[in-house]
């Protein structure tokens, strides 16, 4: 074991990671928004989604670029969980094409004098290209000169260590020699966060006869394991979906090692005839492949099972606020039923409008991300009752049941609006304190004083699974105290009490104000008259909404 052996391993190495992330970044610079977009809307059907994963992985060489993109996709709305699992299939095939690079160059040729001019090729074009997104090709092409001048001093450190290492746990310990053999190769992975890296590197060993096959096949499977490591450092303190893409990643490389292991394991009296017909890294490329088709044939008739049992996993209060209570889908052929349990949902949404706009009314300055997840629950909910709609459509319904169905659209679409309303009334509170006049200021929080006791039902408890009406004439009040505090202000200004700007801002806040009362009084009444045609608005139901 020299010093020189080792100073090649270690630059070799160094050298490696270097070179996959060259390649990663130029690739992407080099394609710009095509690979995103490709990833992005080649997902339907679910069989597109694994092509999308193979194609952009093997791309961009970095199966953990992808997944991150993929949780990004899933966090952003723009791709289903079920989609995502696809992607996630298709990944972890496309990161072995860098075992078929190196098996396809092979050791035995010198390309050291090719991959420096690929180097210098590479430099000329990315300084000849500038910013433009053609540099990234520059990138991408001095990275791959790179691989193979790490290639080689991987090999040569491997070679001159052959001697003093001769790892072959495998054929000395059978099933426990596979254990550990995935172990390392495991470790490996994680120690580099990259699993292409450490193929390429038990590739050398082996090459180099540091490592025998059984071994190195046993490696490869610890290092395809090893690769979730990314996808779990990136899910740390993430959202609820990416930690669901990351546990899809993990349950599929699990699969696939155990195939793996038991596939090589009945291989292992084959081993020395497998080596006589072909070179080890063309074995082991080959068997990289295989157990990870193999996995997603297996797994694939599962994958709709699978994604349900994932999105009762991480479960958030805010997720469960966002299912349907009362939207039974096996009451869709009894209209007259599934009307009442419309009218019952959106009653809860009511009930959510109500509470949204008198906490963004409060004293104290509300969170804005609160307010925001409150709206995701709100327009989820008006979804889930968009769709329960359609549904029941689809059947037998009279038309009077269909015109009830529309009228139920038809309120859940006021609330949404009243929801859309309510981040720009928000800062009425900062906007008050703005006005420099003491009397202007009690007369502004008066006003909004009179809006929060009309929107929590002149003092009833909140919340309620019943249709709770607003006071009559609910909205009239608020615009006449709208048009009230509207003519004072303008009376300061002209007085110059108030500063123009300060009185511009909350007339807008107000007038905001106004009209997202009146859609929810528009729609409190709607829904109170439907109920009543319903008997859903007589004594309150003995459930309470939350």
């Amino acid at each position: 074991m020299t010093f020189e052996s080792v100073g090649q391993l270690v630059g070799g190495l160094g050298l490696l990671l270097l070179a996959l992330g060259l390649m990663t970044d130029g690739l992407r610079l080099a394609a710009g928004d095509r690979l995103i977009t490709v990833l992005k809307k080649s997902t339907t059907p679910a069989w597109r989604g694994v092509l999308s994963g193979v194609s952009v992985t093997a791309i961009v060489q970095s199966s953990s670029a992808v997944t991150v993109a993929t949780i990004g996709f899933v966090n952003a709305g723009l791709m289903s969980l079920a989609q995502a699992i696809s992607v996630i299939f298709g990944t972890n095939v496309g990161t072995t094409i860098t075992g078929w690079i190196v098996a396809s160059v092979g050791f035995e040729l010198d390309i050291s004098a090719f991959a420096l001019v690929m180097v210098g090729a590479g430099v000329a074009v990315k300084l000849v290209s500038g910013e433009r997104p053609r540099s990234g090709y520059g990138v991408a092409l001095a990275g791959f000169g790179l691989f193979f001048l790490g290639i080689g001093f991987l090999k040569g450190g491997f070679e001159g260590l052959s001697a003093a290492i001769n790892f072959q746990v495998v054929n000395q310990y059978g099933a426990m020699g596979i254990l550990l053999g995935m172990g390392l190769g495991f470790i490996v992975t994680v120690l580099a966060q990259s699993s292409s890296a450490a193929v390429v590197l038990i590739l050398t060993a082996t090459s180099g006869g540091a490592v025998m096959l059984p071994t190195a096949a046993a490696m490869i499977i610890g290092a395809n394991i090893g690769t979730t490591s990314t996808a779990v450092l990136a899910t740390v303190g993430a959202t609820s979906n990416a930690r669901r893409v990351g546990l899809a990643h993990i349950i599929f490389n699990v699969i696939t090692g155990v195939v793996a292991f038991l596939l090589l394991l009945l291989a292992l009296p084959f081993a020395d005839q497998a080596a006589s017909y072909a070179t080890t890294s063309v074995f082991l490329a080959v068997f990289h492949t295989a157990f990870n088709v193999l996995g997603v044939l297996l797994v694939w008739p599962w994958r709709d099972r699978l994604a349900v049992y994932l999105e009762t996993c991480f479960r958030t209060r805010e997720e469960d606020e966002q299912k349907p209570r009362y939207l039974d889908y096996t009451l869709r052929n009894t209209p007259q039923l599934a009307v009442q349990a419309l009218i019952r949902e959106v009653s809860r949404i009511d009930e959510k409008v109500a509470r949204l706009a008198i906490f963004a009314l409060s004293e104290s300055a509300p969170d804005l991300r609160d307010i925001g997840s409150r709206r995701l629950t709100i327009r989820a909910l008006v979804r889930e009752v968009y769709a329960f709609v359609g549904m029941v459509q689809r059947t037998s319904v009279t038309p009077q049941t269909a015109d009830d169905l529309g009228e139920v659209m038809r309120i859940a679409q006021y609330y949404r609006e009243a929801t859309d309303l309510v981040g720009q009334v928000r800062g009425v509170r900062a906007s008050i304190v703005k006005l420099e006049d003491p009397g202007m200021r009690r007369a502004a929080s008066r006003y909004i004083g009179e809006v929060v006791t009309i929107l929590t039902r002149q003092g009833e408890t909140l919340p309620v699974d019943e249709v709770l009406p607003l006071p009559d004439h609910a909205a009239g009040k608020v615009k006449r105290g709208y048009h009230g505090l509207r003519t004072k202000l303008l009376q300061a200004v002209v007085t110059q009490d108030v500063p123009p700007v300060a009185a511009n801002e909350l007339l807008d806040t107000i007038s905001t104000l106004n009209r997202l009362v009146a859609r929810a009084a528009k729609a409190n009444a709607l829904l109170k008259k439907l109920a009543g045609k319903y008997g859903n608005g007589g004594e309150r139901s003995s459930a309470a909404a939350n």
